[in-house]
C-alpha cells in the first residue's frame, strides 16, 4: 500500500514510540477524558469512552503494537466508534517529506515505517483497523 503523495499525517506518541495516521481519518481529538474498563472481553479493545453522549471504544494498543498505555492524555477519534489512544501530540507533516520508508511490514495494521532523525514513525493503517474494529464492536453491541 503506498501514501498519497499529498497526503496529511498526524504524528503522536504511545509510551516511547512515534506513530502516525493520516489526517483524513480523523474525526475529532479528545483530551483528558477519563476512560472506563470494558464490560465484556475483547481483544481488540480493552477501554471505552463516553463523548457526547456517545460510546466509543478504544483500541488496545497492546493488541495490535505491543504497547502498553495506562492514561492516555488524547484519544484520536477515527470516526464515530474507534480511538487511538495517545499520550503526545507531534504534530502533522505532509507524508512526501520523509524518503526514508520501510514498506515490507509485517503486521496488517502498519501500512509503512518511516524515520525522522533515526527515529521510527509507524504508519498505522486506518482502513484495516476500522474494519477489523467495525466487527468487533458490531459483536459486542
Amino acid at each position: 500500500m503506498k501514501q498519497e503523495s499529498n497526503s496529511q499525517l498526524l504524528i503522536f506518541k504511545i509510551s516511547n514510540q512515534f506513530f502516525a495516521i493520516n489526517t483524513d481519518f480523523i474525526k475529532e481529538i479528545i483530551e483528558n477524558t477519563e476512560s472506563f474498563p470494558l464490560p465484556i472481553e475483547a481483544p481488540h479493545i480493552n477501554k471505552i469512552i463516553v463523548h457526547r453522549n456517545e460510546i466509543i471504544a478504544v483500541l488496545n494498543t497492546f493488541y495490535y503494537f505491543e504497547i502498553k498505555i495506562n492514561n492516555p492524555n488524547y484519544f484520536i477519534v477515527l470516526n464515530e466508534m474507534i480511538a487511538i489512544p495517545a499520550d503526545e501530540l507531534g504534530g502533522i507533516f505532509n507524508s512526501n517529506q520523509f524518503e526514508n520508508r520501510e514498506k515490507n511490514i509485517k503486521s496488517p495494521f502498519v501500512k509503512e515505517i518511516f524515520y525522522i532523525n533515526e527515529n521510527p514513525i509507524t504508519i498505522i493503517d486506518c482502513k484495516e483497523i476500522s474494519s477489523h474494529e467495525g466487527k468487533t464492536i458490531l459483536f459486542l453491541i
